[in-house]
Parts: structure tokens; sequence; C-alpha cells
């Protein structure tokens, strides 16, 4: 496909350097909650949305204030599987680095909510030791099959089983 043909977001990805952008100097910015328009864009392919509290906008908009910004993190759990130690060290990490806000969504994943700018690089560096990741989890990608993966259900759900399995042994 030309250049010309590209929609906006493929532009911002095509010039984006393997999908950095200006992600790291945005993050750095401590003037502004906020980043840069195409960095929102990339941020998704990192697993991450940047939010504002909605509660508090009109408060801060009358005190001339920048929206309270944030970011929402989505974790890739392949079948939703989630061991307990990893359950433990993502509380840990929502604590640490968030206000703490855990869902648990229907797509059988875990996003936290409430991470501030200064905090997203620690936040990623301890998902990395606990053996988790965002990768892939927003933007333009398929998403977790939302459905039973019991085994023993069907001779069917063995099989979606078992591949779980082989892909959660391979996405590390």
């Amino acid at each position: 496909m030309s250049a010309e043909n590209l929609s906006g977001i493929e532009k911002i990805k095509q010039a984006s350097d393997a999908l950095r952008g200006t992600i790291k100097q945005g993050l750095a910015d401590e003037v502004t909650g906020a980043i840069s328009e195409e960095d929102k864009a990339l941020v998704k392919f990192h697993g991450m949305y940047l939010q504002d509290d909605r509660d508090r906008r009109d408060e801060r908009a009358e005190k001339k204030l920048e929206r309270l910004y944030s970011f929402m993190i989505r974790l890739r759990l392949p079948g939703g599987l989630l061991s307990a130690e990893q359950w433990l060290a993502t509380q840990d990490i929502a604590g640490e680095h968030t206000t703490g806000i855990i869902k648990i969504t229907t797509r059988q994943t875990v996003q936290l909510h409430g991470l501030y700018k200064s905090h997203v690089k620690p936040t990623i560096q301890a998902f990395n030791e606990a053996k988790l990741h965002s990768i892939a989890t927003c933007g333009d990608i398929n998403r977790n099959v939302i459905c039973s993966a019991h085994p023993r259900q069907s001779p069917v759900h063995k099989q979606v089983h078992d591949c779980i399995l082989y892909v959660r042994r391979y996405d590390r």
C-alpha cells in the first residue's frame, strides 16, 4: 500500500522507529501529565491508554489546571492464565505504582488503572520480573478468545486448552 493510502495511525506507526516514537521523551517530561497525540497512538501497542480523571475535570478546569492524566495498562494473559505468584506480584505492582485499581476484564485479562507517567518504566520493569507483559494488548490487535477452556468439558475444549498452554509456553 502506498504512503498516501495509509490511515493516520498507519502513518504514525510507519514513522515511529519500531513503535518507539517520542515515548521516552514524553514520559520524561515533568511539565505535563500528558504525552503527544502520536505517542498516545503508539502506547496502545505497548498495552496502555492515556486517560484522565473524569470526576475531577470540572474542578481542575475551574482552577485552570491541566486534566489529571494517568495510564491504564492491560496485561497479556494467554488463555487468561495467571499463577498465584503473578497475581500477588500484580497486586504489589498496583499498590506501589498505581492508584491501586485492578480490574479483571471479560477478555480474560487484568487492567491496572491510575498509572502516572513517572511510574510507567518501573511498572513495566516489575512486570518483566514477574514474567508478565503488556505488549499487544491494546490497539489494532487480536484479543483473547472468550470461552471456557476447561479441558474435560469436551474434546474441543481440550484442544483449546492445549493450544493455550502451548501459546503461554512460547509467549515469554
